[in-house]
């Protein structure tokens, strides 16, 4: 479309915007605190605990796992779920399985109240930046850097890239009221890993979606519980099982052992 038809349907796109599509499907949460809150609610409601800890390490019975030990004492357990996202490759070590994944990290800022306020999320595709309303302010995401999970964060960067975007917002004025650094768990093939670990039969695996997270947490829920449960998954989950060959993956990872080497 037109910049002046983009337009007609997002006001606060300012002149710059020249050309661009407009996808009337897409969708998305004004706030993802809220939702993992609710989540969390109807977890509790239905028996569920929560833990915050630190795991240390697992204990290995006869049958595979039987506890977990963590920083705030040890849990007993029949069977056991990693899904600590771009955390997920060193609990997986313990046990011999070795899983390329890296810390894909992305940086977002939030804008204070913007005098334009997008009515749709706005992607521009030439200065790789998304813009977003959540609950009054303007979340503007940007950067795909690969770099080792620890490594300081290069918010100046990102910073440069959101100011040069900014100007396709109407009167927008980047002052960050908040800034954040988040690591998406990437795998060298961008297929998540979900399934049985290959050297312990009753620890399972439900990570690395990358940019996906959001988007397939329930359906990988609904398919690693199937599997707890000894039943046959809906659908056939060979593509994402942890023993597979991930093609490349000798590249992947010594671009992680350089902090910040390759974005």
């Amino acid at each position: 479309m037109s910049g002046n038809t983009l337009r007609e349907i997002e006001p606060a796109l300012s002149e710059r915007a020249a050309q661009g599509f407009y996808l009337p499907a897409v969708r998305t949460t004004t706030s993802p605190l809220a939702l993992t809150r609710s989540i969390l609610a109807a977890y509790r409601a239905r028996g569920g605990k929560l833990v915050h800890a630190t795991v240390r390490r697992f204990e290995r019975g006869p049958e595979g796992v039987c506890a977990v030990e963590t920083d705030q004492g040890r849990h007993l357990c029949d069977l056991a779920v990693v899904a600590a996202g771009a955390w997920s490759r060193d609990l997986a070590k313990q046990f011999g399985d070795r899983i390329p994944l890296a810390a894909e990290r992305g940086y977002h800022i939030e804008v204070e109240d913007p005098p334009a306020k997008p009515a749709v999320p706005i992607v521009s595709g030439d200065r790789n930046v998304s813009m977003t309303m959540m609950e009054g302010n303007l979340r503007m995401t940007t950067m795909a850097e690969f770099a080792a999970i620890d490594a300081p964060p290069d918010h100046e960067r990102a910073l440069r890239l959101f100011r040069a975007a900014a100007g396709l917002i109407r009167d927008l004025e980047v002052k960050a009221a908040s800034r954040w650094i988040g690591s998406r768990p990437s795998t060298p093939d961008s297929l998540p890993v979900i399934g049985r670990s290959p050297r312990c039969p009753n620890l399972f695996y439900a990570f690395g979606h990358g940019h996906l997270g959001l988007t397939f947490g329930a359906v990988t829920g609904r398919l690693v519980a199937q599997l707890a449960r000894g039943d046959r998954p809906n659908i056939d989950i060979g593509p994402y099982r942890p023993g597979r060959d991930y093609t490349g993956a000798h590249l992947f990872e010594s671009a992680v052992e350089r902090p910040g080497a390759a974005r």
